[in-house]
Parts: structure tokens; sequence; C-alpha cells
């Protein structure tokens, strides 16, 4: 699931999944409303069975309970995520993901299309107009403008973490470089000692 991503009420989700998991569903449900639901990778699908019906046990140690996992996994997949690449296709007013040409996160943009969201990810958090670079935009979240902190909220912290990283990184450098200038002038003031006191 997308880091900061909301769902819709546990109730009604739970409801949801309850129906399609019947051999046949009694509703139909747009891919909006199947997108909301927060699932939109296998292992999320895998992760919220194995902690609704199993209590937490990851479906590797389930042993006898494997095949019920998988059969209900599968049938969610099947009935859930054609819907939710659809609608990431689709996409609406929301939060988008911007990545770079390998994938990588750059941040998340509030925007009504993924024209928009694609052309705010080259703006503001990009330099694919310099080094001719693509991005790649993927719809995450039907949401408004004011939840758009949640979700750059834990990226913010991770560029925190890497920066105080490289700063301990840059001062770890300096040492070294003032221990291999601290050796080099002990060397020289050597050589020289000796030089003179041999004359």
């Amino acid at each position: 699931m997308e880091i900061g991503a909301k769902m819709m009420d546990a109730r009604i989700r739970d409801r949801i999944i309850d129906d399609l998991l019947q051999k046949t569903p009694r509703h139909e449900y747009s891919d909006s409303m199947l997108f909301k639901l927060g699932f939109h990778t296998s292992f999320d699908i895998e992760k919220y069975i194995c902690d609704r019906f199993f209590g937490g046990k990851i479906k590797a140690l389930l042993r006898r309970q494997k095949g019920t996992v998988t059969r209900r996994c599968n049938r969610l997949h099947s009935r859930i995520m054609p819907a939710v690449r659809r609608a990431q296709v689709v996409g609406g007013k929301g939060i988008y993901r911007i990545a770079g040409a390998s994938f990588n996160l750059q941040g998340y943009v509030y925007a009504e299309s993924h024209l928009e969201a694609k052309r705010l990810g080259e703006m503001f958090l990009l330099y694919s107009h310099t080094t001719g670079k693509s991005i790649h935009v993927r719809f995450v979240s039907y949401s408004f403008p004011e939840t758009l902190c949640t979700y750059n909220a834990d990226f913010i912290e991770q560029l925190d973490n890497k920066m105080a990283g490289h700063d301990q990184a840059i001062d770890t450098i300096k040492q070294k470089i003032e221990k291999l200038s601290s050796l080099k002038s002990s060397l020289l003031l050597m050589q020289k000692h000796i030089l003179v006191s041999e004359k």
C-alpha cells in the first residue's frame, strides 16, 4: 500500500471484501470504489487476508491454511486488480506519485489529471528538462489537496535521514583528510629534520 495512502472506512471495506469473496458477488462495484479499497498490489491483498482472517500470521507459517489464503487472494486479485489498473490509467482528482527514470520516488503531487501531474513533477520535482530523462506518473488516491502533506511526510523524513547520513559521511571524510594531511606534514617534517641533521 502506498505510503500515506488513505483507505475507506474499515467496516465498509470489510463488507465489500466479504461480497467479493463470494462465488458470485451480489453487487457491482465501480473501478473507483474498488480502487479506494486500498489494495494496489498482490502483497496488499495477501497482507489483508492474513491480518483479517488468520491473526496476522504470514502465509508461509500457516501450513494447512495456505491453500485457503491462496484461493482468497486469487479471487480478490482477479476482481480488484483490473479495476485498480484501469483507475490508475484514467486517474482523476487526487494524489499522483512522481518517480524518476529508474522509478525512484521523487515525491507526490495533487493534480486533476495525469498530464497535470506530469507537468507539476517536471516543474518542481525533477530535472528532466535539463537531463532529458523521462519521468513516471502513477495515480495513487482520489483525494483533496489538503492530504498532499500526509503523502509527502514520510518521504520528507526519508530525505532528512539520507541528508543526515551524507552529512555524517562528509564529517568522516573530513576527519580522514585531516589525518592524511597530518601524516603528510609529519613525513615532510621528518624528512627535513633528517636532511638538515645529516649536513
